[in-house]
């Protein structure tokens, strides 16, 4: 699960990036940086549920 959180992490970033590297037309930039921001909270927002969960199953386990 964590590497898929990280993959989803890091293409959230390469996507960001990507309008500055050659993609020209304005609402293009506009919605490749939009669908970037909205992975990169996705891929937050799991890690930290994933991370909650984990340690509320360590917790009831002992």
């Amino acid at each position: 699960m964590s590497t898929k959180l990280h993959l989803l992490f890091w293409s959230g970033i390469i996507l960001l990036f990507v309008p500055f590297f050659g993609v020209r037309s304005p609402l293009r930039m506009i919605i490749t940086i939009a669908i970037g921001l909205l992975i990169l909270w996705l891929s937050v927002r799991i890690g930290r549920e994933y991370s909650r969960l984990r340690s509320t199953i360590q917790t009831h386990s002992k």
